[in-house]
């Protein structure tokens, strides 16, 4: 997924890209250009083939993994001494990443809650209370979906990566007040709102260092991916620069030679889809939003957790 956006150069040598309305700021076009610089070492990094991956990207091996649990049968040689073969797959990876998925999510899928007094006694009644607590929380963010496929991720790709969060998205709807009329009122959108739990492909997250196991000793994480403009709309409606500037399937990008924004259109977002970017950097504090180029958020927004670390969890399985 491309964060990047060249503009496109005409025969005199210009740019031939729109100019964008967007203009923010210096500090914000600074900030931009920090990101961009980290998100280009993390393309490098996503890009590199490893000796660990059999010189592959980490794209290309998570690719052929995927392709041996779904017992992928591979096209028929055009050689006329090799098409004879019997073009068959054995499931037997696949057998053995279910087992081991159905052993492990049938043992360990909710946590044994004990609970203890002032005293250190065990007090079994507020265990059943907590043990409650915590099943209806798994529940409102369907945990058990999500721990079973983080199961098989984790068999299957080359890392697992966990997404946590907590939304609070509000929504305008009319309420009717009498026969032929109504007033519009804000409410608390439940569908997007609540407990979020989410497994990351680990090539839509881009980080400082590959050698480095633990994901909260990165210097930055960016998450890059495409979500429906109207999704985008719902989670930033209290962002003006979003109904300002974003449109689907446009991103605006800044220009290196002249430091303004153009827009260009990106097929990747088949006209329909934006770029949702966050930025993290732990060490500086900052949690950046940013939609097809426009920055969502202000340029120094400090991170959402109290404790600010990052909210992601990584691990893996050999």
């Amino acid at each position: 997924m491309k964060l990047l956006t060249e503009p496109t150069i005409n025969q005199q040598g210009k740019i031939a890209n729109l100019p964008s309305p967007y203009n923010p700021s210096q500090e914000v076009k600074n900030r931009m250009e920090l990101i961009v610089a980290d998100y280009e070492v993390g393309d490098l990094i996503m890009g590199k083939d490893y000796e660990e991956f059999g010189n592959k990207t980490l794209v290309s091996f998570q690719n052929d993994l995927q392709k041996r649990f779904n017992n992928n049968v591979p096209p028929v040689s055009d050689d006329p001494n090799q098409d004879w073969r019997a073009n068959t797959v054995r499931s037997l990876t696949r057998n053995k990443v279910i087992s081991i998925v159905a052993h492990l999510t049938g043992s360990i899928l909710y946590p044994n809650i004990i609970a203890q007094n002032e005293n250190s006694v065990e007090d079994k009644e507020m265990g059943v209370v907590m043990r409650d607590c915590i099943e209806w929380a798994c529940e409102q963010a369907k945990y058990e979906d999500m721990f079973v496929g983080a199961c098989l991720d984790m068999c299957i790709n080359p890392a697992i990566i966990l997404y946590q969060d907590y939304f609070e998205v509000k929504r305008k709807i009319k309420e009717i007040i009498k026969k032929g009329e109504w007033q519009e009122k804000e409410i608390v959108d439940e569908i997007w709102s609540g407990f979020f739990n989410q497994i990351i492909p680990c090539d839509e997250l881009y980080i400082s260092n590959f050698y480095e196991n633990d994901i909260q000793k990165q210097d930055f994480l960016i998450r890059v991916k495409n979500i429906p403009y109207y999704a985008a709309k719902a989670k930033y409606a209290d962002c003006p620069d979003f109904e300002k500037y974003v449109r689907a399937g446009v991103k605006v990008f800044l220009s290196a030679s002249d430091g303004n924004y153009y827009e260009a259109d990106d097929d990747e977002l088949q006209g329909r889809l934006v770029q949702e970017v966050t930025y993290y950097n732990r060490l500086a504090d900052l949690e950046i939003r940013i939609v097809n180029g426009v920055m969502m958020d202000p340029p120094d927004r400090p991170m959402k957790r109290k404790d600010k670390r990052y909210p992601f969890a990584k691990s893996g399985y050999e």
